[in-house]
């Protein structure tokens, strides 16, 4: 056997197994068959090559750079194979801890996106588990990198969800709950005392210091005016 120079040779054998020490690249490998028994004749030389693929490596990513949204904000989380033979399969766990698999595709064939689930207010973590690529060796590697997204929860309450007045009747409609600012429909100032013409269902907009929105709903019912007459 005539092996690279920075590869032991495996000596006078017919067959042998690749050191794992390989990395990555070509090698060749070129043996000659000599005969036992005189006249000792030769085979021509005959060449083969090894080619050592890369161990694919992938990240994951968030689109919110600050991993802080709001409810319902869409978020995408991306999955980029860097090293390896796209395109790329990605295990990962999503919100619930489940495990996924997703195979990049599209324009850029090294991705593969998932949208965040960010209906539901609290802390939420996507982890990557595992690539694999698409040479002709499947070549597979472990990773282990976390996304967190912390979807912010926003309590807004108008009141109760029906009130009556009187006709001519004065009112105030308060919001409470978790935003800073309160922001009502129909001209009405959150905290100012109003008098309702007619029977309305008023909305109430209360947003947080990091501009997340919710709202709330309160009808007001008008009672007509009470109207008499004397008889003499």
């Amino acid at each position: 056997w005539i092996v690279d120079s920075n590869i032991p040779n495996p000596g006078n054998v017919d067959s042998f197994d690749t050191p794992n020490s390989l990395t990555e690249g070509t090698y060749e490998y070129s043996v000659t068959v000599t005969d036992q028994n005189a006249p000792y004749c030769e085979s021509t030389t005959v060449i083969g090559t090894v080619t050592v693929n890369p161990l694919p490596t992938a990240t994951i990513e968030s689109s919110d750079p600050d991993g802080e949204v709001c409810m319902d904000e869409n978020v995408t989380i991306t999955f980029t194979g860097v090293i390896g033979t796209a395109p790329f399969t990605f295990e990962y766990l999503d919100e619930l801890g489940a495990t996924q698999t997703i195979v990049s595709s599209g324009t850029d064939i090294n991705t593969a996106e998932v949208l965040a689930a960010t209906s539901t207010p609290g802390t939420i973590e996507y982890t990557l588990v595992s690539v694999t690529d698409a040479s002709n060796t499947t070549c597979s590697q472990a990773q282990d990198e976390t996304v967190t997204v912390i979807v912010r929860d926003i309590e807004v309450d108008a009141g109760p969800d029906t009130i009556e007045a009187c006709a001519g009747e004065e009112i105030t409609l308060s919001a409470s709950g978790t935003a800073t600012s309160y922001v009502w429909d129909n001209g009405v100032v959150d905290g100012v005392p109003f008098t309702p013409v007619l029977s309305t269902t008023y909305t109430v907009v209360g947003t947080d210091s990091f501009g997340c929105e919710s709202t709330d709903q309160i009808e007001v019912i008008i009672i007509p005016a009470v109207t008499g007459n004397i008889k003499i």
